[in-house]
């Protein structure tokens, strides 16, 4: 083991052993940062970051990860705590957790062989390590001889109703297993509801981003490249991110004449960046292609930035966001910066529009499609700045308060 997987000598007494169990072992903005939301937030130096498989993303402000099936049998049966942290994981399939652990090239390999040959892909899925089990970002206590207590915290399930009825069941199940379940929309809360299961709802633990890591994310956002783009941008610019399924030449069109549109008018510049290097998350390469519909292709620059700290501080010192990451958007919010939520189309990113039906009411970050980004971003930065820092305390305490519920004895 590691040192961080040895747990440390307290007063002569070995603590239980912590596991934070996440979607840590890939690079998504969110996974990565709702990890290291709780590693601070338990205030255990010694907890274990585990995932699916073994993963060194320290480089981009993640964990060294260890496998959880590996870290379990290391415990041989000794006590231990599973605190599952955050992410739409009720609804994600072994074959997709599957085909986000793997390279870009493989995951486009695998899809190409697999996407329409469901017996084929189950049997592929099943056989990749880490995902023998349905659900496999779900813990199961059956699976983990010696957990003591396993807790969720602010995950999500918008598609749980959407599930076969199997996989609907299984996740259930392994909810009614936990001791302590958050949720962080109306949504899930309501399906667990109806299901006889008791939760807990409150803001996602990204909200509390800028209370526990402000003084780190400044540092980056006062680093060498932000203050080359302070120099491009004096003005200030719009910080952009869009999944890699917004990249068909018609929704770049909407999206480039929006967003120009809005930064033109303001004299602000464009930066695009990508949330996640996953399968299924962003390609920088659509960032090219969009600066092809733009009238002024100067006014974008195509941010480098991978490492967690960079995307935050990028984030944080932007006149106003534009994205489809749920938790680009919730950063944003934390920051207290006009935000919009970027839909593919009106039924698209679920989670999205769960999310801020449940603590943005009155819209003061609207969604929109990309031909409305223009007028929703507009929207979004004639709200007043008080409003808004008072919106990002309130989500701020509310995580705050889940956290001590959670981890209570």
């Amino acid at each position: 083991m590691s040192s961080q997987q040895r747990p440390a000598h307290r007063n002569g007494q070995h603590p239980v052993p912590l596991i934070l169990f996440g979607a840590f072992d890939r690079h998504n903005f969110g996974d990565l940062l709702l990890g290291r939301i709780a590693a601070r937030t338990t205030g255990r130096a010694d907890a274990i970051a585990a995932g699916l498989a073994a993963r060194e993303l320290r480089r981009a402000g993640g964990f060294a990860v260890a496998a959880l099936d590996d870290i379990v049998a290391a415990q041989a049966g000794d006590a231990f705590d599973l605190l599952q942290v955050g992410g739409e994981i009720l609804g994600c399939s072994r074959y997709e957790a599957a085909v986000m652990l793997l390279s870009t090239d493989e995951a486009a390999h695998a899809v190409a062989r697999l996407d329409r040959d469901a017996a084929a892909r189950e049997h592929w899925a099943a056989g990749q390590p880490g995902t023998e089990r349905e659900l496999p970002y779900v813990a199961s206590r059956g699976a983990l001889p010696g957990v003591r207590r396993i807790l969720h915290a602010g995950i999500g399930g918008v598609e749980l109703t959407t599930l076969p009825a199997t996989l609907r069941d299984t996740a259930l199940v392994r909810l009614r297993e936990a001791d302590r379940v958050w949720v962080r929309d109306a949504m899930t809360q309501d399906t667990l509801s109806q299901a006889g299961l008791d939760s807990r709802l409150a803001p996602d633990p990204a909200a509390l981003v800028a209370r526990l890591f402000s003084a780190r994310i400044a540092a980056c956002a006062n680093g060498a490249r932000a203050t080359t783009l302070r120099a491009r941008f004096p003005r200030g610019y719009l910080a952009l991110q869009f999944s890699a399924d917004f990249g068909d030449d018609s929704t770049l069109r909407q999206l480039a004449n929006g967003v120009e549109t809005f930064a033109a008018a303001r004299g602000l510049g464009i930066v695009a960046f990508c949330a996640g290097r996953a399968p299924w998350h962003d390609d920088p390469a659509i960032h090219r292609r969009l600066r092809r519909f733009l009238a002024d292709p100067q006014r974008l620059v195509s941010s480098p930035a991978r490492g967690l700290w960079a995307l935050c501080g990028l984030i944080a010192d932007s006149a106003a966001v534009c994205a489809s990451s749920l938790h680009a958007r919730i950063v944003g919010e934390a920051f207290a910066r006009p935000v919009v939520t970027l839909l593919r189309m009106p039924r698209a990113g679920r989670k999205q529009s769960a999310y801020a039906r449940t603590w943005d009411p009155d819209g003061l970050n609207p969604l929109a499609l990309p031909d409305t980004v223009d007028s929703a971003l507009a929207a979004a930065t004639r709200q007043d700045p008080a409003l808004r820092a008072r919106h990002a305390r309130r989500l701020a305490d509310r995580a705050a308060e889940a956290w001590q519920w959670l981890l209570a004895p």
